[in-house]
C-alpha cells in the first residue's frame, strides 16, 4: 500500500513539474516560427519580403498565412498585405520607415542569416552584384548569383536577394519607407507569378535556394539592373 502511495505521489509531482515547466515556457516565449519558438524544428525559410520562419514546413506556413481567403492562391492584394504586416514588425519606431537601426535589429536579431561578409567584413563584390555604397546593390552586366555558394537569404528563399529588406531601398537613402516596401512586394509578386495570371499557387513557386536562371530584368537575367525591390 505504501509502495502504491509513493508511486502515485511521484506521478503527481512529475505531472505538476511538467505543467509548471510548460507554463513557464509559454510565458514570454517567442511566437511560433521564431528561434526557440514552440514549433522550432531547425528549418529556416525566408519569405519573399525577408521574414524568417523557423518551423516544420516553414514555406507552407508562410503561404497559408498569407492566403487569407484560403482559396489556395495568393493574390497581389494578399501578397502586399503580408508585406505590410511584416513592415510593421520591422518599423520598430512606427515612423513609417525601416531606418538603419531597424535594419541592424533585423540583421542582428531577427534574421542574422542574411548577413553577407567577405574577408574584409564587407559585402562581396564577386557574386555578380556589388554594393552601391548606400545600402543598395546593383548587378554587374551579365552577372548572376552563383550556382553554388548562394549568399545570405538567397540560401533559404525563392528569390536571389542576399538581404531582401535593404534592396527595397529605391532611392538609396539608407531607409525603406512603406511605399518602397509595397512597390517591392508588387515587383516580387510579378517575379513569382510565372504564368502572369495574377495568382500564385504553392506549386508555382520555385524550389528553395535552387538556381533558377532569371528572365531579362530580373536577378539572374542578362544586363545590369539595380535591385530596388
Amino acid at each position: 500500500m505504501r509502495k502504491l502511495w509513493i508511486i502515485g505521489l511521484a506521478t503527481a509531482m512529475s505531472g505538476f513539474t511538467a505543467c509548471a515547466a510548460h507554463g513557464q515556457a509559454l510565458q514570454g516565449a517567442p511566437p511560433p516560427g521564431t528561434p526557440g519558438g514552440p514549433d522550432d524544428a531547425g528549418r529556416l525559410f525566408i519569405s519573399p519580403m525577408g521574414e524568417p520562419f523557423r518551423m516544420r514546413q516553414p514555406d507552407r506556413i508562410w503561404f497559408d498565412n498569407a492566403d487569407t481567403n484560403h482559396d489556395g492562391a495568393l493574390s497581389p492584394e494578399e501578397f502586399r498585405a503580408d508585406a505590410a504586416r511584416f513592415f510593421a514588425v520591422l518599423d520598430r519606431k512606427h515612423d513609417g520607415e525601416i531606418d538603419p537601426d531597424d535594419m541592424d535589429y533585423y540583421e542582428r536579431f531577427l534574421c542574422p542569416e542574411v548577413r553577407v561578409a567577405s574577408s574584409g567584413g564587407r559585402r562581396p563584390d564577386d557574386q555578380g552584384m556589388r554594393s552601391n555604397g548606400n545600402g543598395g546593390f546593383s548587378f554587374r552586366s551579365g552577372g548572376t548569383a552563383p550556382r553554388q555558394g548562394r549568399q545570405g537569404a538567397a540560401r533559404f528563399a525563392y528569390l536571389d536577394y542576399p538581404q531582401p529588406v535593404v534592396v527595397a531601398d529605391r532611392n538609396f537613402n539608407r531607409g525603406v519607407d512603406s511605399d518602397e516596401f509595397a512597390r517591392a512586394a508588387d515587383d516580387r509578386f510579378a517575379t513569382l507569378d510565372k504564368n502572369g495570371d495574377g495568382r500564385i499557387t504553392h506549386n508555382e513557386l520555385p524550389p528553395l535556394g535552387a538556381d533558377r536562371g532569371g528572365r531579362p530584368g530580373q536577378p539572374g537575367g542578362p544586363g545590369r539592373r539595380t535591385i530596388g525591390g
